[in-house]
């Protein structure tokens, strides 16, 4: 018993036990692994590569920003629906098209002769002339061959859209407009680019003529001054604002053809054939609104001064109609638009 209590013998069962129990954990590391290993991330499969791309898609079809819109005068191509994918709207400019429209934008007859039969019937005309007043407007009128060159020659394809301030641009000095007659706060006042409205105008008409669909397309705020037009068909554009904008529903493309003079404007339309018998438009339902003079008391005027603050316009509402018949002879009617053109009354400035 005395060995056993000794400080050798307890010394030596230490040491024993020590390494007895560095063996077995030293067997336990150089274990093989065992047969479930940790599993590997998953590779990227297709599905999730085509989610991606839906992702980034999306992103780069982010409405243009005006500037942005402003350089590039291509026609808005819808994609096919699908059944998992929302159509899309993208722009594009095809490169064929381009190019027929430099080669044949300012030759009607080399239009109308190209091998290319896709424009060789008359679909709709239309032309607007201003009153007396505003046909010896050099300004007006170098407007009028900016905006009318800008969309001559111009090509629609079948399900594109057309934006005329995308197609003309902004109407700066920097790109040739001068200062002419515009609407602002019931009175025409000078503006870059004033008298535009009337190559819409003429462009909206032969549109409907045509049977495209219209998208964007305002009255003018007054009917004073715009005297090219009739109420309730004319098409009012700004920068920035106000735009006309349509598309195209057949099933062929439409090239306009557009010409201008001195206070005139003609737009024309051709496609590959008729695909209607008639096209009819028309107003009803007008209503006048009669400015009231209204008088005011300035102490800084003279004894029978009269100062004219506002001239003053009779404002109108009206309602537009389209009626197209089909070759088979049944019709659809659509009413367009009903307009309200704004009254100002005359307001007249006296000493008492």
């Amino acid at each position: 018993m005395k060995l056993f209590k000794s400080p050798v013998f307890v010394g030596a069962l230490a040491v024993f036990c020590l390494t007895v129990f560095a063996t077995i954990v030293f067997l336990q590391v150089k274990q093989p692994p065992t047969d479930n290993p940790p599993s590997k991330p998953a590779p990227i499969t297709s599905a999730t590569q085509t989610a991606t791309s839906t992702e980034l898609e999306k992103v780069d079809m982010k409405p243009v920003a005006p500037k942005e819109a402003e350089e590039s005068a291509a026609p808005a191509i819808s994609t096919p629906v699908s059944e998992d994918k929302k159509p899309q709207e993208v722009v594009v400019t095809p490169e064929k098209t381009v190019k027929a429209v430099e080669k044949t934008s300012s030759q009607e007859d080399e239009v109308l002769n190209m091998d290319d039969k896709r424009f060789t019937t008359l679909l709709a005309k239309f032309k607007t002339v201003h009153d007396e007043n505003h046909c010896g407007d050099a300004a007006r009128n170098v407007n009028l061959a900016l905006a009318s060159k800008k969309i001559d020659g111009y090509i629609v394809n079948p399900g594109a859209k057309f934006s005329f301030n995308k197609v003309v641009g902004e109407r700066s000095k920097k790109n040739g407009f001068k200062e002419a007659g515009c609407i602002s706060a019931g009175r025409v006042v000078p503006g870059l680019g004033g008298g535009i409205c009337q190559v819409s105008t003429t462009l909206y008409r032969a549109v409907l003529l045509c049977g495209a669909k219209i998208d964007e397309r305002y009255n003018h705020s007054i009917y004073e001054g715009i005297a090219y037009a009739q109420r309730g068909l004319d098409a009012a554009v700004s920068w920035g604002t106000k735009d006309f904008r349509f598309t195209n529903k057949l099933d062929m493309p439409l090239m306009i053809k557009s010409t201008s003079g001195e206070g005139w404007v003609e737009v024309s339309i051709y496609g590959e054939k008729l695909p209607f018998k008639n096209v009819e438009l028309y107003t009803k339902n007008e209503v006048k609104y009669p400015a009231e003079l209204k008088k005011r008391v300035n102490k800084k005027l003279k004894d029978g001064e009269v100062k004219i603050v506002h001239p003053g316009v009779d404002g109108y509402s009206v309602e537009s109609y389209r009626v197209i018949t089909k070759e088979d002879g049944s019709t659809s009617e659509e009413r367009l638009s009903k307009d309200k053109y704004l009254t100002f009354n005359r307001i007249e400035e006296r000493n008492r």
